[in-house]
């Protein structure tokens, strides 16, 4: 293959593109569709609600030490509105709490031991998932896979 930087909006359209480029793209949403199928699968199987429960829920676990709401949705890349709806969730189930932040304008999000244990079940099905989708790859096929994610990851890191 080669470097397909100049391939412009109408190429697309007219139907100009390289056909590896165009069956690579295909192939790329194929997986990710499938990915993300498997995860909320996944999901359903736990006590979460939705796969963004499980991610904000893993971040703070991760964390430790609780985070604030500006710092969550920072990290998720999400918006402090959406963020604010799924700690309302969490909270409510039992698998976080709000405490008052460092300042009067701030609160910090902490995981509860529910929220630990939810975390631990949900990880047990998301690896699962992840299992299923990759087991028929080889180690050297998992990092190739991993370099060129590396490689697209960072092209769209200098956009």
């Amino acid at each position: 293959m080669g470097n397909y930087a100049a391939i412009s909006a109408t190429s697309w359209q007219n139907g100009t593109v390289p056909v590896e480029l165009l069956e690579s793209a295909i192939g790329l949403e194929r997986i990710s569709r499938l990915h993300d199928h498997l995860l909320k699968e996944a999901i359903r199987r736990s006590p979460l609600q939705t796969l963004e429960d499980f991610k904000l829920l893993a971040l703070l676990r991760r964390t430790g030490s609780g985070l604030s709401q500006a710092d969550a949705a920072d990290t998720l890349l999400v918006s402090k509105g959406a963020t604010s709806i799924r700690i309302d969730r969490l909270a409510g189930s039992g698998f976080a709490t709000r405490e008052p932040g460092p300042n009067r304008r701030t609160t910090t999000v902490l995981i509860t031991e529910a929220g630990v244990a939810a975390c631990e079940e949900a990880q047990l099905h998301v690896a699962a998932a992840h299992q299923s989708l990759l087991s028929s790859l080889s180690s050297a096929q998992l990092r190739q896979m991993t370099a060129i994610a590396g490689v697209i990851e960072a092209s769209l890191d200098d956009e």
